[in-house]
This record gives C-alpha cells, structure tokens and sequence, in this order.
C-alpha cells in the first residue's frame, strides 16, 4: 500500500457496488446508476470517446443507453481489487430495440473509489459479439 493511503473499500465492498450498478442497469434505474458515482466522477465508456464528466452526465449517459435495451442481463467476476480500485469481467446480452435484435458484450472494467465508497473513475473496455438477428 502506498504511504499515507487510507483504505475506504474492501473486496467485498467492491462486489456490494458492481451488484448494485448491475442492478440498477438491468433495471433501468438511470437515478440508482448514477448514484453510484461521485459527483465529480469521469466515466468512460471507451478508450475512442469523451467521458461523461459528473454525476449529472453520467445519469444522462444511462437515461440514453438504457433506451434501447430490453431483458438485458448482466454477468460478472471480479478480478482483483486492492488499494480502493478494481477490475472485474463483465459480460452482459441484451436486446437493442431500435436495432431490433440481439447484442452480446464482453468487457473489463477498471474503478477507483473516493472516501464515500463511490466510484470517481471508471474505464471500459468492451468487445461485442456479430450482432445476431
């Protein structure tokens, strides 16, 4: 651990908070989803596009995603976590409606966390699957 670093989370604290944004994704939950994030937060959905900055433009950013999809389900593994930041796997499927068929995506995701257990960063990665008609 580096000097002077306080430890906020813990592993299981970390799965608590992927079961949570998980759920609120599934569910839709725009309000819940962002709640996960702190307010000064920056999350990228990739590597190629500008983040969402803030709270406020990450419910933004869900309202907008959790649009087109329908029975999505989503599927995780924690890889590691270790001085308030981890990386776990998730992959997820779900039904793109204005696409009108099915999406499967396979990704890594990396977060830092603040002092209140809310993530201040987050990176993805994904890869997706021929989209499946």
């Amino acid at each position: 651990m580096e000097a002077g670093k306080e430890l906020i989370m813990n592993g299981v604290d970390f799965k608590t908070w992927i079961k949570l944004f998980s759920q609120s994704w599934e569910d839709k939950n725009s309000a819940a989803f962002s709640d996960l994030f702190s307010i000064d937060s920056v999350y990228h959905t990739s590597p190629f596009n500008p983040p969402a900055n803030g709270r406020e433009e990450i419910r933004s950013s869900a309202e907008k995603l959790f649009q087109d999809q329908s029975n999505l389900k989503i599927n995780y593994e924690v890889l590691i976590f270790k001085n308030n930041a981890g990386i776990y796997r998730c992959w997820c499927r779900y039904f793109s409606i204005h696409k009108e068929n099915l999406i499967k995506l396979d990704g890594i995701f990396f977060c830092r966390f603040d002092k209140y257990k809310l993530c201040n960063s987050f990176n993805s990665w994904w890869n997706k699957e021929a989209e499946i008609s």
